[in-house]
């Protein structure tokens, strides 16, 4: 994207400063050229630079100490983390990851390229781009997977830090590298675990690169947008000290960086190459619907923490005001296990899928159910559309598979045998099974009704609280005391505890 004048609310627009309109006199007094009809000297010589320069020169480094030079759209991102007109984002020009980046790496006979895809693994389905990474690759026979690239492929999970404990590297690096495979791509050389906030595995992850990119070699940084492609150039090169150099504009709005850019000060070696692409659209993810605000819900900033539910056939599960739902059609057994992973600011309700429709908008008047965070904006977002999903686990003591909506996070299914759901989601998110990425459930099982993220401290707390209810009643019944009601639960209630998988069944169909 260039630099403009004439469009004020369109991306690329700059006003020149008034220090560099007036050349100095002697620099005025020796100019000579020939202007055109009303031109002057400084649009001449933009016309000039524009008639030299080739669409994808994006790619031409700053020398160094130059300042950075900001539009109107990146000063907004980068200061206000939001662009000024919204609507002309959809006339911001196409990106063809290999018309650009492919082209370039064929045509390099003496530089090694190592192409670094990044994805977020709180949204891997959603932010894998697999048709613009396929587009890299020498187009493979028939059903084979694409032939030999002329680069080195590694793939950066970004935002590790977000999953639980349980998923160690060995566990996430496994799965990666089989939904890699399911999606019809060649295995990587490395998947790296990183954080970009945190720098967790960053400077693990730029030794190994700089190892493959040999003497003389360039760096390619691609991924879909939003899943934190800038901001781990930008912690790469806080290795180097250079963080503020060139440093890529960082914003969670979707489209960022618009063209080819080569990315000054980057610790990789003095004779390497470094370039941010911009990111693959996704419009199948949730957030393409919603508004900034709301997208920071959305995207989780701390720690997931999955929430389990015990529910039979007849549940539905509300997830936010209006943004999924999730009915559950039939259960191999009496009941099956569902263990929600979303931001902590999305609020969940299980309930009855009798009379769900007419709960919803009670909820959200209520302010109980949320993100959004009015009803006026609930009732913008597009009606939900169903899809069946069939899926078949094989273990009910842990998720053997997830249910995931790109954009939003995903639901790991409990059970052994065939289990039926009905998934309702904005028109196109994508909707897609896979082998469950954290298989554990929580300890402290929800019951029916709005959810609530207590703090891990409260957790325990309200853990061994109940245990010792259950165990009391237990004594009750042993001394044959009957099964009186304690603590407004029943004697063949479950108590919600992990233990065992014999507790956290639903109390109530809701509150």
């Amino acid at each position: 994207m260039r630099l403009q004048r004439r469009e004020p609310e369109a991306p690329g627009f700059f006003i020149v400063p008034a220090r560099l309109l007036e050349p100095p006199e002697e620099e005025a007094a020796g100019a000579d050229g020939e202007l055109g009809d009303g031109e002057d000297a400084l649009e001449a010589a933009r016309r000039e630079m524009d008639q030299d320069m080739e669409d994808d020169m994006d790619d031409v480094g700053r020398p160094g100490g130059a300042p950075d030079v900001l539009c109107q759209r990146c000063f907004s991102l980068k200061h206000a983390g939001r662009v000024k007109v919204a609507s002309l984002e959809s006339a911001l020009p196409a990106f063809d990851l290999g018309k650009k980046v492919g082209r370039k790496i064929f045509l390099q006979k003496d530089r090694k390229a190592v192409v670094l895809c990044v994805v977020d693994v709180w949204d891997f389905d959603g932010s894998l781009p697999r048709q613009a990474l396929k587009s890299l690759f020498p187009p493979g026979v028939g059903d084979e997977p694409p032939a030999e690239p002329k680069f080195t492929l590694m793939v950066a999970v970004n935002k590790f830090d977000l999953l639980p404990s349980e998923a160690t590297t060995t566990r996430v690096q496994q799965w990666v590298r089989l939904r890699l495979k399911q999606a019809g791509l060649p295995s990587p050389d490395k998947v790296f675990m990183v954080s970009a906030t945190k720098g967790l595995g960053v400077r693990e992850m730029v030794q190994d690169i700089r190892k493959a990119l040999g003497f003389r070699g360039d760096l390619w940084v691609v991924g879909a947008q939003n899943a934190g492609k800038s901001s781990l150039i930008t912690a790469m090169k806080k290795l180097a000290g250079t963080a503020d150099k060139g440093a890529p504009t960082i914003a969670p709005v979707p489209g960022t960086t618009l063209g080819l850019l080569q990315v000054p000060g980057m610790p990789i070696g003095p004779k390497h190459r470094a370039f941010d692409t911009p990111g693959v659209p996704h419009p199948h993810q949730l957030t393409s619907f919603l508004g900034l605000e709301e997208v920071k819900k959305v995207l989780p900033s701390k720690q997931l923490r999955g929430r389990t539910y015990r529910v039979a056939a007849g549940s539905t599960l509300l997830l936010g005001a209006g943004l999924a739902r999730l009915d559950v059609l039939a259960s191999p057994g009496a009941t099956l296990y569902l263990t929600v992973f979303v931001s902590h600011h999305v609020n969940l309700h299980m309930g009855k899928t009798e009379g769900a429709e007419e709960r919803l908008p009670r909820l959200i008047e209520q302010g109980l159910l949320c993100p959004p965070d009015s009803p006026e904006r609930a009732a913008a977002l597009p009606a939900l559309q169903p899809s069946e999903v069939e899926l078949e686990g094989s273990d009910w003591r842990r998720s053997t598979v997830d249910v995931a909506l790109a954009g939003l996070g995903w639901v790991g299914v409990g059970c052994a045998g065939v289990a039926r759901f009905r998934v309702w989601a904005p028109p196109g998110v994508a909707v897609t099974t896979h082998a469950a990425l954290i298989p554990d459930y929580a300890e402290v099982f929800e019951r029916p009704g709005l959810s609530t993220l207590l703090p891990k401290a409260q957790t325990r707390a309200h853990l061994a609280e109940r245990k010792e209810k259950a165990e009391r009643t237990e004594k009750r019944r042993e001394r044959g005391g009957g099964g009186g009601w304690e603590g407004g639960r029943g004697p063949r209630e479950e108590t919600g505890e992990r233990e065992g998988l014999r507790n956290g069944g639903p109390r109530r169909s809701e509150r």
